[in-house]
């Protein structure tokens, strides 16, 4: 691990039915891409990764996904103390989810939150529709609304939803 790395980085799992959950510790140079940062740069919580979806990361470590109901992604600076929590929360067998993401400083105030939520269309393998929300103190923002369909010769096809 290079010495310019002051992250720790905890994934936690959870299954149906049971209410313990299960951690794995990602390294921050798997997961911080390094490509991205110029000389001498050290990575923040802005900065490019390598992987930014969780499943993925389970699968790197073998963790079988059959059941997988929620997960936290919890990354925290070790000399800031700025912290990034995702939540998620899958249901439709995984084929759909809830993310909530909240960013707080070294004080502890949230400087982010954003909640997305991802569901797959009815008909199966057409596509998926991915709804992004802000928070602005206690109101939800819509963000995004996008509709990603796959076509027959394996291209995709990208929709914005006018958000007015």
């Amino acid at each position: 691990m290079m010495s310019h790395y002051n992250y720790t980085i905890t994934l936690s799992y959870r299954y149906a039915n049971n209410t313990s959950w299960h951690n794995v510790s990602i390294a921050p140079a798997d997961y911080f891409d390094d490509e991205y940062l110029d000389e001498g740069e050290t990575p923040n919580l802005d900065s490019a990764v390598n992987i930014d979806d969780e499943l993925e990361y389970l699968q790197l470590h073998k963790i079988p996904l059959d059941n997988l109901v929620a997960t936290k992604f919890d990354i925290r600076s070790t000399v800031s103390l700025e912290r990034e929590l995702s939540l998620t929360t899958f249901w439709n067998s995984g084929n759909n989810k809830v993310v909530e993401v909240t960013q707080t400083n070294s004080k502890g105030d949230v400087i982010r939150s954003e909640t997305i939520l991802t569901i797959e269309p009815l008909e199966p393998s057409k596509g998926v529709r991915i709804i992004r929300f802000g928070r602005d103190k206690e109101e939800l923002i819509l963000k995004m609304d996008w509709i990603c369909i796959d076509n027959p010769d394996g291209s995709e096809t990208e929709t914005s939803i006018p958000l007015s």
